[in-house]
């Protein structure tokens, strides 16, 4: 996540707001970075947003994380 986000939350709604319907959010953290976010971390920020969690490459502190924005489905749907 970028250092200079101070609202992580704020920053990834904005995300989700801008991306379009089955978008993707790729993440990718890597050792020395001083603002770094273990995987369970980053995944809850990014779930509570509405994003869906689809894949990981490397492991624990160097890892692409990919979300996906959910894609609604409107109910007014006329038969």
């Amino acid at each position: 996540m970028r250092r200079e986000d101070s609202n992580k939350e704020k920053c990834l709604s904005a995300i989700y707001k801008v991306l379009k319907p089955s978008g993707l959010l790729s993440i990718t953290e890597q050792p020395g970075d001083p603002d770094f976010l273990p995987l369970p971390v980053v995944r809850s920020l990014v779930e509570k947003q509405g994003f869906e969690f689809v894949e990981i490459y490397g492991k624990k502190k160097n890892y692409t994380a990919n979300f996906r924005k959910s894609v609604q489905i409107s109910a007014d749907i006329n038969y």
